[in-house]
C-alpha cells in the first residue's frame, strides 16, 4: 500500500497549479493530500530509525539545510517570511524522511522505473496540449504565449501544471537521465531497448516544446550518462573520448551561461523596447557593447538574470554571515532599488539562482550547504560507479540528473521543488545499503 501511495504521489507532483487553495493552505497542491497517509505510514515504521544500517551521511547533509534557514530567523529582516520558508523546508525534509522511512532498497528500482513511465506520461500530455493550443491560437495556464520570446519572436511555451516552463523541465530531467542510462544499458545486454528509445523521444520532444535554454541542462546529463556508460571495458572505445566530451560540457555550460545572462538584439528602438516591456532586460544600464554586420547592428545587453545576481552579491555584502534572512530577498531588491542599485522597472522577483539565493538569505552557510548537497552527491555517485564492476544504470542515472540539477541551480530555485527531494530520498536509500554492505565486507575482511 505505501509504495503505491508513494508512486500516487510522485505522479502528481508537477500538478501545481491545477487548483489552488486559498487563506492559509495558499502554498498547498494536491499532491499534499497525498502526502498526509503517506506521513502516517512512515510514524507507524518510526523504528526503522533505530537500525544502523538505515542511516546515510546524506541524511546530515540534507537536513542541513533547514539547519541554515532556521539559523537565519535570528538575523532576518522580515522574521515572518523566514518563519514560512522555514515550515517550507520542514515540510521537504518531512518528506524526504518519510519516502526514506517507507522504501526499501529492493524497491528502489521499482520506483525509478515509474519515474521514467511518469514523465512519459506527462510528456505525451504536454505535446497533445501544446498542439491544441497551438492549433487553436490560444493559450491557457498550461501553454503560456509570448509574442516576443528573445530570438524567437512569438511562441508558445508548454508548462502544464507546473507554472513555470523551468519547473516542468526539472520534472522531466528525472524521467530522461533515469530512461537513457537504462537505454545505454539494454544496448549493452543486447535486451529490447525500443521502449526506452520511445521514451527518450518522447520527453524531448516535450522538452523542446518549452522552448527553455534549460534543454542545454538536459544534453549535459545526457553526455554525463554517455561518458560513464563508455568507461566500462565492454564499450568500443574511442580516441580522446574523455576529453571531447570534456570540452563538449564546458561548451554547453558556457552556453547556458551566456544565454541566460546575456541578449543579443538587433540594435533598433523597436527590438530594444519588446526585452524591456518583456522584463529580459532594464533598459536601464547600458549595454555592454554593440556590433555591426554588413546588413545589421546589434547590442548585447545584460538579462535579468545577471541584475538578479549582481543584486543578490550586493544584499550578501550587507550582512554577510547568515545572510538576510530566507524569504527576504524580494524585500531587499525593494531597498536596492530605493539606493539606485537595482532597476527601477524591473520586478522584485525570487533570486532565481539556487547559489546566489542562499549566499544573498542564509549568508556564507548557505552556500557551503547547497554545495555539499549538490557536489558531494555527484562525488558519491562517482565512487559508486567506478567502484561498480557491473553496468549499474541507476547510478549512472543519479550522477548525470545531479549534474544537470547542479547545472539548473545557476539560474533556477532548485531547493523548492518537491520532485528533487523526492529523488534525494531516493539517492540516500541508495547510498545507505551500499555503505552498510562496505562497512560488512571491511569487517569481514
Amino acid at each position: 500500500m505505501s509504495l503505491n501511495l508513494i508512486k500516487f504521489y510522485f505522479l502528481l507532483l508537477p500538478v501545481i497549479e491545477f487548483y489552488k487553495f486559498s487563506g492559509l493552505f495558499s502554498r498547498v497542491i494536491i499532491s499534499d493530500l497525498i502526502f498526509m497517509p503517506i506521513l502516517f505510514l512512515a510514524i507507524s515504521n518510526i523504528k526503522k530509525l533505530y537500525k544502523r544500517e538505515f542511516w546515510s551521511i546524506f541524511d546530515i547533509i540534507f537536513s542541513m539545510w533547514v539547519v541554515s534557514i532556521s539559523i537565519t530567523i535570528f538575523t532576518s529582516t522580515d522574521t515572518y517570511s523566514t518563519a514560512f520558508e522555514l515550515i517550507k523546508s520542514l515540510y521537504l525534509l518531512l518528506l524526504y524522511f518519510s519516502i526514506r522511512l517507507l522504501i526499501e532498497p529492493i524497491q528502489l528500482e521499482d520506483i525509478i522505473i515509474f519515474v521514467i513511465y511518469s514523465c512519459v506520461f506527462w510528456g505525451v500530455f504536454a505535446v497533445i496540449i501544446w498542439l491544441v493550443a497551438t492549433f487553436n491560437q490560444e493559450a491557457n495556464f498550461m501553454v503560456s504565449a509570448i509574442k516576443t520570446y528573445p530570438y524567437i519572436g512569438s511562441v508558445y511555451r508548454i508548462q502544464l501544471f507546473t507554472g513555470s516552463p523551468n519547473m516542468f523541465i526539472g520534472f522531466l530531467l528525472m524521467g530522461i537521465s533515469f530512461s537513457w542510462s537504462k537505454f545505454l544499458y539494454l544496448s549493452y545486454t543486447s535486451k529490447n531497448k525500443l521502449l526506452y528509445f520511445i521514451s527518450i523521444s518522447v520527453i524531448f520532444i516535450s522538452l523542446l516544446l518549452t522552448f527553455s535554454r534549460d534543454i542545454l541542462v538536459v544534453v549535459c546529463s545526457i553526455l554525463v550518462s554517455y561518458y560513464y556508460f563508455s568507461s566500462y571495458k565492454f564499450t568500443k572505445k574511442i580516441k580522446n573520448k574523455n576529453f571531447v566530451i570534456f570540452i563538449l560540457l564546458i561548451l554547453l555550460l558556457l552556453s547556458y551561461i551566456m544565454l541566460s545572462h546575456f541578449i543579443l538584439s538587433d540594435n533598433n528602438e523597436y527590438a530594444i523596447n519588446n526585452l524591456i516591456n518583456g522584463q529580459y532586460i532594464s533598459g536601464l544600464t547600458p549595454p555592454v557593447t554593440t556590433f555591426s554586420t554588413l546588413k545589421h547592428d546589434y547590442i548585447i545587453y545584460k538579462s535579468i538574470y545577471y541584475e538578479l545576481k549582481i543584486a543578490a552579491v550586493r544584499i550578501f555584502n550587507e550582512s554577510r554571515s547568515f545572510g538576510v534572512g530566507a524569504g527576504n530577498f524580494n524585500e531587499s531588491l525593494s531597498l536596492l532599488k530605493d539606493k539606485h542599485a537595482y532597476p527601477k522597472n524591473f520586478t522584485s522577483w525570487d533570486p532565481h539562482s539556487t547559489y546566489f539565493g542562499a549566499l544573498s538569505e542564509q549568508g556564507i552557510l548557505g552556500v557551503v550547504v547547497i554545495c555539499s548537497i549538490l557536489f558531494s552527491s555527484i562525488i558519491k555517485c562517482h565512487i559508486n560507479i567506478k567502484n561498480s564492476i557491473r553496468f549499474n544504470y541507476i547510478d549512472i542515472g543519479f550522477a548525470s540528473l545531479f549534474i544537470g540539477i547542479s547545472i539548473q541551480a545557476i539560474c533556477v530555485d532548485v531547493m523548492n521543488f518537491r520532485h528533487y527531494w523526492f529523488i534525494f530520498a531516493l539517492f540516500a536509500t541508495s547510498t545507505s545499503l551500499r555503505d552498510e554492505f562496505s562497512k560488512q565486507a571491511a569487517f569481514k575482511s
